[in-house]
C-alpha cells in the first residue's frame, strides 16, 4: 500500500483523534525533529527534550496545520526554535547536558563523513533561511528519500515542476552554507543523502513515548500540559539506541524474540563496520542472516521492498542488514549484471526506480565512468540528471581533462541531445553546471576545460543554471575570463551579466548599483560588458531603491540612478533611465509618479523611449488615461497614433 499523505494522517487524527495516525506521523519524522534539535544544540538529551515539545506542540496546532501537504518544513523550523529557546534557557541556568554516542553507524566514505560534519553546525541555519518551498523540496528528497515523482504527487505539481524546484532548492542551499563558511565540496546531494542516512541509524527518541505523550498534552488543560512538561524532563531515559529503537517501532520478525534480533543485527552491524575497515571476521562469529539477494532466481520486487517503506526509515533488522551487506560487497560487473536483471524483470515502476537508484549509485561509487555511460541516456530524466551532475562533478573535481573527455564524446554520440521540442535541442543543463561551477570556484582552468566539451552553441544553458552568490571576489574574475575565452561574443554578454543578477546578501535582490560598480571594476569590464550589466541591474527594481532608507522618494532613487549610468556609460543614460521606471511602475500605486518622472525626463531630453518602455508596461493597461497622456507626448507621429488607438 502507498503511506499515507501528511495531511491525510493528521486529518485522522484531528477529526477522529486515530492514535495510530498520530503514531505515524511521530515515526515519519522523528529523525529530522531529533537531528535538526541535535545538530541546533550538539546535546542528545536537550535535543530529546526539544522534540517531545515539538511532537506536543503538534497535536496542538493539528487543525491549523491540515492544509499542509507535508509537514517536514514546519517540523523542520520548530525544532530549531524549540531547541534554540532551551538552550537560552539552559545558558541562562548554566546547566551543561552529557552528549550520547551514537550505538549504530552504516559506514560511509571518509570524505562523505567529513563534509557531513563540516556541514552539520550550519546546515539548520542555511535550511531555516530558505523559502518554504524549498525547504520542503530538500527536506521531502534527502530526509524522507522521496522520488521526485513522489515529491510531485505530495506537493500536487508535475513531475518537471518538482525537478525544477529540487534543483533550485540545492543550489540555493549550496549558497546559504557557502555564506556561512562552508562549501558543500563536490557533492551537496550526495553529502545530505549519506548524512540523513547515517543520522537515521544515530540515537532517535523512542516513537511510542513521544507519541503516546505528546497525543496526551494535545488534550490535556494547560495546568496539566505544564506538569506533563515537567515530568517528560524527569522521566525521559537515556536508554541505549537498540532498545529505544525496538521498543519504539515495530519491525522485529514474528519468528524471532526481540533479544534475539538485537544479538543477531549487533554483530551483523560489527561484521559490516570491520569489513568496510579491512579487517577480518571469522564466519563463526556471526550469525548467518540469509538476504533475498541469496535466492536465486532474485525476488527484486521483495529486494525494492526492503529498501523501501519502514525497512529504509528505521533499524534493519537482521535480515535486511544483510541484504546491505551483500548489495556493498557487490563488484562492478555484478552490480551491471544486477541492473541488467532489472531491466527486463517484471516490475512496478516505484520498485524499478527504487533498485536502479541503489544499484546505480552503487555502480557510481566503485565505477564512475561505466556507472556514468551506463545511465547518460537517463540524463532527461528529473529523478537522473541531478545524480548524474553529482556524479560527474564528483569526477570533475578529481580527473578534470578526462571527465570532460568523456563528456564530449557523449556529446558528439548525441547522447544527450535526443530530445527535441519545437525544433530546439533539449540538453540537460545541470549535468555541467554543477561540475563547471565545482571547477570554477577550485580550478578555473578546469572549469574553462570541461565548459568547451559542449558545441558553442550550447555553452550558455548550463552556465544560466549556476547559483553564483557564493563566489568570491577572486572568481568573479576567474568567471569573466572564462565567458570571454569560451562563448559567442553575444552569449559571452548575456553570461557576464548573470552574478549581478544573483541575490544579494540573501534579500531576494540583485547587486546593488554599488556592488555592480565593484564588480565591474573587479573583472576590468569593456564598454560593451558595462552597458550589458547596467541595462541588466537596472531591470529590477530592488538593485537601484534605497531598501533601508524608507524616507527615499522615487525621485531620489531614479535621480541616482541617472548620476550612477552617467559615470558608467554615458549614452545609456535615458534608456536606463526608461528600464528603471518602467520596473518601478510595476507597482500601481507607483504609476502616477513614475509617469511625471518620465514626462520630465522626456521633455528634457526628447527620447521617446522613455515614455514607450512605461507604454509596453502593465501598468499602463491598468491605467488607460495616464497612458493616453503618455501616447500623446510621443514625437513620433505613427508611434503616437499606434498607443493611442491601443489606449482608446
Amino acid at each position: 500500500m502507498e503511506p499515507s499523505a501528511d495531511s491525510e494522517l493528521l486529518a485522522a487524527w484531528v477529526e477522529h483523534r486515530r492514535e495510530s495516525a498520530f503514531h505515524a506521523l511521530v515515526a515519519r519524522y522523528t529523525t529530522l525533529v531529533h537531528m535538526a534539535a541535535k545538530r541546533t544544540c550538539g546535546d542528545d538529551s536537550l535535543a530529546a527534550e526539544a522534540s517531545q515539545l515539538v511532537f506536543i506542540l503538534l497535536a496542538q496546532k493539528a487543525n491549523s496545520l491540515t492544509t499542509h501537504p507535508t509537514l517536514a518544513g514546519w517540523l523542520h523550523v520548530t525544532a530549531v526554535m524549540k531547541t534554540r529557546d532551551l538552550v537560552d534557557k539552559s545558558r541562562r541556568e548554566s546547566r551543561k547536558r552529557r552528549h550520547f554516542s551514537a550505538a549504530v553507524e552504516i559506514p560511509t566514505h571518509p570524505a562523505a563523513d567529513d563534509a557531513w560534519r563540516e556541514m552539520q553546525p550550519v546546515l539548520d541555519d542555511a535550511l531555516a533561511a530558505l523559502s518554504d518551498k524549498d525547504r520542503e523540496a530538500i527536506l521531502l528528497r534527502f530526509y524522507r528519500s522521496l522520488s521526485v515523482r513522489e515529491i510531485a504527487t505530495t506537493l500536487g505539481i508535475a513531475t518537471d515542476a518538482a525537478q525544477k524546484r529540487i534543483d533550485r532548492a540545492t543550489e540555493r542551499l549550496r549558497g546559504k552554507l557557502a555564506r556561512r563558511g562552508c562549501l558543500a565540496g563536490s557533492s551537496l546531494a550526495a553529502t545530505m543523502v549519506a548524512g540523513f542516512t547515517a543520522d537515521a541509524q544515530a540515537a532517535v527518541p523512542a516513537v511510542s513515548l513521544l507519541a503516546s505523550k505528546a497525543t496526551a498534552a494535545s488534550v490535556a488543560g494547560s495546568g496539566i500540559f505544564t506538569s506533563l512538561i515537567a515530568t517528560m524532563k524527569t522521566t525521559y531515559v537515556a536508554a541505549p539506541l537498540a532498545v529505544l529503537i525496538v521498543g519504539g517501532i515495530w519491525l522485529a520478525s514474528q519468528f524471532r524474540s526481540i533479544a534475539e534480533l538485537e544479538a543477531g543485527n549487533e554483530a551483523l552491524r560489527k561484521q559490516l563496520t570491520n569489513r568496510i575497515a579491512g579487517i577480518a571476521v571469522p564466519a563463526t562469529q556471526v550469525p548467518r542472516a540469509v538476504s533475498v539477494l541469496d535466492k536465486k532466481p532474485v525476488d527484486w520486487e521483495e529486494v525494492a521492498r526492503q529498501l523501501s517503506g519502514k525497512f529504509a526509515a528505521d533499524i534493519f533488522p537482521s535480515t535486511s542488514l544483510r541484504l546491505h551487506e551483500k548489495f556493498l560487497a557487490m563488484t562492478s560487473p555484478e552490480l551491471s549484471a544486477a541492473l541488467d536483471e532489472i531491466a527486463v524483470a517484471r516490475l512496478s515502476d516505484k520498485s524499478r526506480d527504487t533498485l536502479e537508484e541503489k544499484l546505480g549509485n552503487l555502480l557510481m561509487e566503485k565505477d564512475l565512468e561505466t556507472g556514468l555511460t551506463r545511465f547518460a541516456l537517463r540524463a532527461q530524466e528529473g529523478d537522473w540528471s541531478w545524480r548524474l551532475a553529482a556524479a560527474l562533478e564528483n569526477w570533475a573535481m578529481k580527473d578534470p581533462d578526462r571527465a570532460a573527455a568523456w563528456l564530449a564524446a557523449q556529446i558528439a554520440a548525441g547522447v544527450f541531445q535526443t530530445k527535441r521540442f519545437e525544433g530546439e535541442v533539449y540538453f540537460p543543463n545541470e549535468i555541467v553546471s554543477a561540475p563547471v561551477f565545482a571547477l570554477l570556484v577550485t580550478a578555473p582552468e578546469a572549469a574553462g576545460r570541461m565548459l568547451r566539451a559542449l558545441p558553442e552553441n550550447l555553452r550558455l544553458g548550463p552556465l544560466g543554471a549556476i547559483q553564483l552568490t557564493q563566489l568570491e571576489d577572486a572568481q568573479h574574475v576567474a568567471w569573466a575570463e572564462m565567458v570571454r575565452a569560451n562563448l559567442s561574443a553575444e552569449d559571452h554578454l548575456k553570461a557576464i551579466t548573470y552574478p549581478t543578477g544573483n541575490w544579494s546578501d540573501g534579500d531576494g535582490a540583485p547587486m546593488t548599483l554599488a556592488e555592480t560598480t565593484a564588480y565591474l571594476s573587479r573583472i576590468s569590464a569593456t564598454p560593451e560588458e558595462v552597458a550589458a550589466c547596467v541595462l541588466s541591474v537596472i531591470e529590477d527594481v530592488s538593485s537601484w531603491r534605497n531598501r533601508h532608507d524608507k524616507s527615499r522618494s522615487l525621485a531620489d532613487d531614479v535621480a541616482a540612478l541617472r548620476a550612477w549610468t552617467k559615470i558608467q556609460a554615458p549614452a545609456l543614460i535615458d534608456s536606463a533611465t526608461g528600464i528603471g521606471l518602467a520596473a518601478a511602475a510595476r507597482s500601481a500605486e507607483n504609476f502616477p509618479e513614475v509617469v511625471s518622472l518620465a514626462l520630465r525626463f522626456q521633455g528634457i531630453s526628447g527620447n521617446d523611449e522613455l515614455l514607450t518602455r512605461l507604454l509596453d508596461s502593465d501598468g499602463a493597461s491598468e491605467n488607460q488615461a495616464l497612458a493616453r497622456t503618455l501616447a500623446e507626448r510621443l514625437s513620433d507621429p505613427k508611434k503616437r497614433e499606434e498607443y493611442l488607438r491601443n489606449f482608446q
